[in-house]
């Protein structure tokens, strides 16, 4: 929303650009596999036909994305920055305590349901910007994974959640909003031995480091749609009016 057309048309480029035909916002249902390890884990989402490895390294986490029908990927680091950092560096945090709210039971599993949101704002290039994020989870007891691993202070296995995103710019020529809706069940998990091999990226996939070639990352990405889509191999799911999932309830049908 802006009264100057210039800005509206220069911000709705951009959403076009980096949001609408951004292939990496998959609209869609997929089965994502997770192999966990420790802190280190593995995930191949089947709709983009991703894998996606996370790696402590010297007080950060290392990314590593690849695509293994185009071998090629990308890598990148995120420091583990501390509600403390992030306040430093002009982010205001409001965190609701992780509350439990009752029960429910999934595939024959009975799970505890909790829920908790996060606030951010910041004030950067004279806008201000205002991230929400709604979560809630449903987590079993029985499949304990180590403290600390389903929430903070929560033994358990996820077997089902729900995350809701509002991100909200506003300055004095526009005001943005962009919304996301991400929900999740669990549906098999296996007990086994789990090689360090299975968190190394094959040798014939050719990574960039996408911070000294930024660039690259939404050519990798845009070429790996590119070709699922002429393979019939990625399926989104049909336009349809937002919808916000306030509760683990519902009944997702998308």
């Amino acid at each position: 929303m802006s009264k100057n057309l210039l800005v509206k048309m220069i911000a709705g480029s951009i959403v076009k650009k980096y949001v609408d035909n951004n292939p990496d916002y998959y609209n869609g249902i997929c089965t994502s596999t997770f192999v966990v390890k420790g802190v280190k884990t593995r995930e191949h989402h089947s709709g983009k036909n991703r894998v996606t490895i996370t790696l402590p390294e010297d007080g950060r986490t290392k990314f590593m994305v690849y695509y293994p029908y185009i071998k090629k990927g990308y890598y990148y680091y995120i420091a583990n920055e501390s509600k403390k950092d992030l306040e430093a560096n002009g982010v205001k945090i409001n965190q609701s305590q992780i509350e439990k709210t009752g029960e429910m039971t999934v595939d024959g599993h009975k799970c505890d349901v909790y829920k908790t949101k996060f606030d951010m704002e910041s004030n950067e290039g004279g806008a201000r910007n205002v991230g929400n994020v709604h979560c809630e989870w449903a987590v079993c007891q029985g499949f304990v994974t180590g403290e600390g691993y389903a929430l903070p202070g929560v033994k358990g296995m996820v077997l089902k959640s729900t995350i809701n995103v509002v991100s909200q710019a506003t300055s004095k020529e526009m005001n943005m909003d962009l919304r996301f809706n991400f929900a999740s069940t669990l549906e098999n998990m296996t007990e086994r031995a789990v090689a360090d091999s299975e968190f190394e990226v094959p040798a014939e996939i050719k990574m960039v480091d996408i911070e000294k070639k930024p660039k690259e990352m939404l050519k990798i990405i845009q070429e790996n749609a590119k070709y699922l889509k002429k393979k019939g191999l990625w399926v989104e799911a049909p336009d349809e009016a937002p919808k916000i999932y306030d509760n683990l309830a519902e009944d997702w049908d998308y």
